[in-house]
């Protein structure tokens, strides 16, 4: 079983061919051997900050989208071969088009700055429909992956953010 997890964990990693990539420009992390976020708007590890990012004011019943974004840190890029995907739990109020939603489609990127090749920021979009009335609750959890040139991690990070709709 360990084969097939280290199998798995190196599965898209490339290397950049010996470039440290630039840092990204964030805050440093508490040092935790496994880093379990807490529920929240944003959830944190050494290698990555990832954060839900509401609209305003969505109409109460109507469609809206919020953002999803997973920045990597320090050596580490977003692993572009992983699929990204939310899956949302029991305490969203928002309706979602499936159990798990993929959030590749319509991705903004952002290079590494000496990390040529790779990204270090994915703003993924995550289409959802607001509830007929009362506060729209966006709560699940972000899986995805971040490399550096050593080793990938998959992550599964829980978010949770309410706005009012409208």
């Amino acid at each position: 079983m360990a084969a097939l997890g280290s199998a798995l964990a190196l599965l898209g990693c490339s290397s950049p061919g010996g470039n440290a990539p630039a840092p990204v420009a964030a805050p440093p992390a508490a040092s935790s051997a496994s880093p379990v976020p807490p529920a929240g708007s944003r959830a944190e590890g050494e290698a990555f900050l990832v954060a839900l990012e509401l609209p305003a004011t969505p109409r109460a019943g109507e469609a809206a989208t919020a953002r999803i974004v997973v920045t990597a840190r320090g050596p580490y890029h977003v692993n572009r071969d992983y699929p990204m995907a939310f899956r949302p739990d029991a305490a969203s109020t928002a309706r979602f088009a499936g159990e798990r939603v993929a959030l590749g489609e319509g991705a903004l990127r952002t290079g590494c700055r000496d990390f040529p090749g790779e990204d270090c920021t994915v703003s993924a979009p995550l289409a959802f429909a607001a509830p007929p009335s009362g506060e729209t609750r966006v709560s699940g959890t972000v899986a995805f992956s971040v490399c550096n040139p050593d080793r990938c991690l998959i992550e599964k990070a829980p978010l949770s953010a309410a706005v009012s709709a409208r």
